[in-house]
């Protein structure tokens, strides 16, 4: 068995964990949105209600996506399974970049979004480290 880079590890502990944080939020938010859905039916209507509901189970499921996706990817890292860490880095960073744009279109924090850019290319990084070893 071949020794896992420090920064691939510590990377991929980052990304279980962070993970795990997301996909509890993401289950939270889902509730959450369900619920701000109902109520706004209640308020605005039934049309109202879809479509306040529907965009927010919508983000939310993203974001559970992502955290799966993030989980997964730490516990690939862990394993030394490069190939299947690197495209799930990919897909990662992709996302983050994405939600990098979302989040300054409206009025996000500049810092928030480029430390959640930094988290997927520095995991790439490690993971690069290790192939080439």
């Amino acid at each position: 068995m071949q020794k896992v880079p420090v920064l691939l590890k510590v990377m991929s502990i980052l990304n279980i964990v962070l993970g795990a944080i997301g996909c509890l939020g993401g289950l939270l938010a889902l509730l959450g949105s369900l619920l701000i859905g109902v109520a706004a039916g209640g308020l605005g209507g039934t049309v109202a209600g879809v479509a306040v509901g529907g965009i927010l189970v919508i983000a939310t499921l993203i974001s559970c996506v992502n955290g799966i996706l993030m989980l997964v990817a730490g516990i690939q890292g862990l394993r030394f399974r490069l190939d299947a860490s690197f495209k799930l880095g990919v897909v990662i960073l992709v996302l983050a970049v994405l939600s990098l744009l979302v989040s300054l279109g409206s009025g996000g924090s500049l810092v928030t979004g480029l430390v959640g850019l930094a988290i997927p290319i520095l995991f790439l990084v490690g993971v690069k480290q290790a192939q080439e070893q």
